[in-house]
C-alpha cells in the first residue's frame, strides 16, 4: 500500500455504481486517476462478490485533502469505503480504459495491490494472473499508449533509474 493516501466514506452499498455513476465523473474534472484494487480487480478479472473499498490512483499534482471535498465526499481517518492513493512513481499513462470509460491500472500493479490485501487479496490476484497468462498464451493484444505517454513512460524511467543510481552510490560510499 502506499505510504501517502486519503480514506473518505461514501454511503452506499454499491461502490462500483457510486463509483461509475457519480465519482467518475467528478474525477475526471479534477485529476487523472485510475482504479487499482478490488476495483481493478473486479474489472481485469471478476473474482470478488463485492468490492469492499474502492482504491483509486491520483497524480500527484491533485492528491491532496482537497480532492476529497471537490468530489463530494467526506473525509475520515479510518474506515472508510473509499482510498485515494498517491500515484507517486506509477505511471497513469499505462491504466487502459473500459467500456464504460473507467481507468484501470496496469494488470501488473493491480496484481501487486491486491497481494498487500491478505489471504482474500492474494487468492483475487493469483485469479488475476491466471487470466492475464491465459489471456497472453491466446495471443491478444493490447491497447498500445500513445508517443505522449511512451515518451512520459521513458522520462520516469530514466528518472528512476537515476534515483536508483545516487541511492546505491550513497551505500557505496
Amino acid at each position: 500500500r502506499p505510504a501517502e493516501r486519503l480514506i473518505a466514506h461514501a454511503l452506499t452499498q454499491d461502490l462500483m455504481g457510486f463509483l461509475r455513476r457519480e465519482l467518475m465523473p467528478k474525477l475526471n474534472q479534477h485529476a487523472r486517476w485510475a482504479v487499482t484494487g478490488w476495483a481493478g480487480g473486479e474489472l481485469l478479472a471478476p473474482f470478488a462478490s463485492i468490492v469492499p473499498v474502492l482504491q483509486i490512483y491520483v497524480d500527484e499534482a491533485n492528491f491532496g485533502p482537497e480532492l476529497i471535498r471537490s468530489v463530494g465526499l467526506t473525509p475520515v481517518d479510518e474506515g472508510g469505503s473509499i482510498e485515494f492513493w498517491s500515484a507517486g512513481h506509477v505511471p497513469l499513462l499505462l491504466a487502459s480504459q473500459t467500456d464504460d470509460h473507467l481507468l484501470v491500472a496496469s494488470p501488473a500493479r493491480v496484481f501487486a495491490d491486491l497481494k498487500s490485501f491478505g489471504e482474500r487479496g492474494e487468492e483475487a490476484a493469483n485469479h488475476l494472473l491466471a487470466l492475464e497468462l491465459e489471456s497472453d498464451s491466446r495471443g491478444s493484444t493490447r491497447a498500445v499508449p500513445d508517443k505522449a505517454a511512451l515518451d512520459e513512460l521513458r522520462a520516469w524511467e530514466q528518472s528512476s533509474r537515476d534515483l536508483l543510481t545516487l541511492r546505491i552510490d550513497k551505500l557505496e560510499t
